[in-house]
Order: structure tokens, then C-alpha cells, then sequence
């Protein structure tokens, strides 16, 4: 009997634990690896932190995609649902908070970069999103470039079918610095666009390059 209580109690506390083993070994390979899959390229993540009951924690996450000269590194990306609810991210969605997150890129938006190559260098504010059947849709959240320009964010991503619904947020200090006709703005003004096209940083630069050959004389009389 003694045997039987000794087995039940070590069975019961290996499966207690086997989130916080699994963290160190197996688990964090396959996370990393579903990642990689989804996102292409190569994840790494320096730890991860499961539990049956509280929030999943992947702590220093870098994300690299040489083909399109992308770096992104997140201090800290947590889901916030249990371990049961992870593994059954295709029946539900999915809560998931990042902080620290700044990404690296090649300059290749002509619409940005100035006279001297000089790649992007991208901040980001605490992003709350919700991940479900492949789609990631994010609140608004700030972006700083290069530290000299600020927008903002809203909308979603669809990995499945590699498109992008987003609205980008240009505040009066951003207009300025692209469009010098754009003057005496009020502080709380914000330029929205609508983006939707392809994932990727062409289609991007070529739908935002689009809104402003379409609407230049209504962006540059925002101060009359």
C-alpha cells in the first residue's frame, strides 16, 4: 500500500512539475520550432517559462529573417491562459502581451530612408494582442523609428493568408517631417491610413506610397 501511495504521490508530482522541466528542454525546442514555421526564418528563445495553471513566458525572444534583412527581439512575450488552453490554441484564442520590442531592418522603404543607406531601427510600446486560426490582432500601439519619427498601429495580420489589415497613425510631428507644407497642426491630430495588401514590406511601401500620390493636396492643406 505504502508502494502504491509513493507512486501516486511521485506520478502526481512529476506531471505538477513537467511544465517548469519540460521549460528547460523539449518544450522550449518546439516552441521555437512552430515559430520558426509560422513566422519563417529562425526563433530563439533564451527562456521559457510553462505552467498548468498561470500565464506561458518567453523571456529574451529573437526572431531573424535573413531573406527580407529583418531582426526582432522582444524582452518578454507572455500568453496570458493556461497550458491546456495553449495546447488548444485552435479551438480558442489567445491573449498574448509583449514588452521591449524592437526590430532592426534593412532600409529599403524609399519612402523613409534618407540620402545615407541607414537601416530602420523600430521601438516598440507594450503590444496587446489576441492570436486566433492563424491571425494576430493587435491594439494600438506606438512606434518610434529611428528616434527621430513616431506612428501608430492598429489592426491585424493574417498569417495564413499573408495579408495585413492595418491603420497607420501619423501624428503632426511625423507630417512635418515628411511634408514640410504641413505646419500648425494641433498636438492631438492624427493622420490615419488604411492599409490593406500583401504581408510584406513592399506591398506595404507601395499602398502607403499609393495614399499619398491619391490624397498629397488634402495632406499638405491640413494646416489651412
Amino acid at each position: 500500500m505504502r508502494k502504491v501511495l509513493f507512486i501516486i504521490l511521485f506520478l502526481g508530482t512529476v506531471v505538477f512539475f513537467l511544465p517548469q522541466i519540460a521549460s528547460f528542454g523539449f518544450a522550449k525546442r518546439q516552441v521555437e520550432a512552430h515559430l520558426a514555421k509560422q513566422l519563417g526564418g529562425e526563433v530563439k528563445i533564451e527562456k521559457l517559462s510553462l505552467s498548468w495553471f498561470s500565464i506561458q513566458t518567453c523571456h529574451k525572444v529573437q526572431w531573424i529573417d535573413p531573406s527580407n534583412g529583418i531582426t526582432l527581439f522582444a524582452d518578454q512575450v507572455a500568453v496570458l491562459a493556461s497550458l491546456s488552453d495553449c495546447l488548444r490554441f485552435k479551438e480558442k484564442p489567445l491573449n498574448v502581451q509583449v514588452t521591449g520590442a524592437e526590430m532592426k531592418s534593412q532600409a529599403k522603404f524609399r519612402f523613409i530612408k534618407k540620402k545615407k543607406k541607414k537601416d530602420l531601427e523600430l521601438h516598440f510600446s507594450p503590444i496587446v494582442a489576441k492570436i486566433e486560426n492563424g491571425t494576430i490582432a493587435f491594439q494600438q500601439m506606438q512606434i518610434e523609428i529611428n528616434t527621430s519619427m513616431k506612428v501608430t498601429v492598429r489592426g491585424q495580420f493574417d498569417l495564413k493568408k499573408h495579408h495585413m489589415d492595418i491603420t497607420l497613425g501619423l501624428p503632426p510631428q511625423t507630417l512635418k517631417k515628411v511634408f514640410k507644407e504641413a505646419k500648425n497642426l494641433p498636438d492631438d491630430f492624427l493622420l490615419e491610413i488604411p492599409i490593406s495588401t500583401k504581408l510584406n514590406s513592399k506591398a506595404f511601401e507601395k499602398a502607403l506610397i499609393g495614399f499619398f500620390l491619391k490624397n498629397y493636396a488634402t495632406v499638405t492643406s491640413l494646416h489651412k
